[in-house]
């Protein structure tokens, strides 16, 4: 009897695993093998250090971000199948064992599933900010150009290859313009209008800013000083590269841009 029932359940399982669960778990496999192998044991043909263009750094973490989307994006796609998997397993063996089998199945994939969706969701959070992040860097680059005229030279997402890590770190300065004028250290920052939230009392539209020496306001009311306290390290930090490299006396000025 036992013998017949098992032979029961092979004879059920063995066709749902061949014929759903396989195809899923290979394609989920093959993606996640293919996403991760895209960039190993490749090695840049270029051994100078390139001239980077405006918020290459940025780029870069836009893709690794799309990677991570999909790569979680697949880990899902196994979790969304395990319920009905197991009822089509189970079915035969009576409907209390497959009641209960298909309920446990739907709560732990659930807190599977809402563990994966809460990161797809953050990572579509820090993609929308880091794309505006992005195409501010280039809209300022673009503001840029015409200093070129004037006899300055102007590099963007300038890495600080003499802290820890080398050019590996995710140290970078958005932009540097040197000219007859001198050094100016330039950090970008790109911010969406307020809609709802702009302050009744507040003599700001919504496409400006206020600074009073120490502290930018914004239309809504809030406030903040980091832009600010960003600008001044980025530019000690290039006047102390400049120096390492045997260049004193030269005074770094630090620019905030939103």
């Amino acid at each position: 009897m036992l013998s017949e029932a098992v032979l029961l359940v092979l004879s059920i399982v063995g066709p749902i695993l061949v014929l759903v669960a396989a195809p899923v778990f290979w394609f989920d496999w093959k993606i996640k093998t293919m996403l991760k192998k895209e960039n190993e044991g490749k090695r840049s043909p270029f051994a100078e250090k390139l001239l980077r263009p405006p918020g290459e750094s940025l780029r870069l973490k836009i893709d690794e971000l799309r990677t991570s989307f999909w790569e979680t994006f697949f880990d899902l796609l196994p979790i969304l199948f395990g319920p009905a998997l197991t009822f089509l397993i189970t079915r035969a063996t009576g409907p209390l064992i497959s009641f209960v089998a298909v309920l446990t199945m739907i709560l732990v994939c659930f807190f599977l599933a809402l563990r994966k969706w809460q990161t797809i969701a953050s990572i579509r959070t820090d993609l929308q900010n880091h794309r505006l992040g992005f195409d501010g860097e280039r809209f300022v680059a673009s503001e840029l150009e015409p200093l070129a005229a004037q006899g300055y030279r102007v590099f963007h997402d300038f890495i600080i290859d003499t802290r820890p890590g080398g050019e590996a770190t995710n140290y970078n300065i958005d932009h540097i313009a040197i000219g007859p004028e001198g050094i100016f250290v330039f950090e970008t920052k790109a911010k969406r209008k307020e809609t709802a939230l702009v302050s009744n009392d507040s003599e700001l539209s919504d496409y400006q800013l206020s600074f009073d020496g120490k502290t930018i306001r914004f239309p809504n009311g809030s406030y903040t000083t980091k832009p600010i306290e960003q600008a001044k390290k980025n530019a000690e930090e290039l006047k102390g590269w400049l120096k390492s490299s045997g260049i004193t006396d030269i005074d770094c000025r630090p620019i905030v841009v939103f």
